[in-house]
């Protein structure tokens, strides 16, 4: 990248792997994995998926996976009815 500074951007949990994997696809973003700076018991440190780019990609990134989790939820929520 062209001196461009990378950023994370934490992914919530439950977010499917398709939608993940598309965003990122899409915005050429990567997909790391971090651990959690509060870990649970002693030796248990818990990890979270982040993207990880440049900052104007990740604002992008962002409004694509939140647009794409609705339609995914809306898609759900009428399967029950």
């Amino acid at each position: 990248m062209s001196g461009e500074k990378d950023y994370f951007m934490p992914i919530p949990p439950g977010i499917p792997l398709s939608i993940i994997a598309r965003v990122a696809d899409r915005y050429g973003l990567k997909i790391v994995e971090k651990p959690l700076p509060f870990p649970q018991e002693e030796g248990d440190v818990p990890y979270a998926l982040f993207f990880k780019g440049p900052k104007e990609k990740l604002e992008e990134a962002r409004k694509q996976l939140l647009e794409e989790t609705r339609k995914w939820v809306e898609y759900l929520e009428k399967g029950r009815l």
